[in-house]
């Protein structure tokens, strides 16, 4: 789901959809699955799989903002 979700974002951003509304699916295809039950998941997960969790927001908001800020900075922009 996720993945299907950046790939769209890849579409939409190279179609030319502005920043605003590529944010915004980001947040409700790509950050929404993440979050989703994350309270009883997330503690229990290794790190080598936090990082293959979040490479795909990290590879989206990266695309979506153009900027080189650091992934934690992009997220709280979006």
């Amino acid at each position: 789901k996720i993945k299907s979700a950046s790939r769209t974002i890849v579409r939409l951003k190279w179609s030319g959809v502005d920043t605003f509304a590529l944010a915004l699916f980001h947040r409700a295809r790509v950050l929404s699955v993440l979050s989703d039950a994350a309270p009883l998941w997330y503690p229990h997960v290794t790190d080598k799989c936090k990082d293959e969790l979040e490479k795909h927001p990290r590879y989206c908001s990266s695309l979506i903002l153009n900027d080189g800020d650091d992934y934690e900075t992009r997220l709280s922009i979006l």
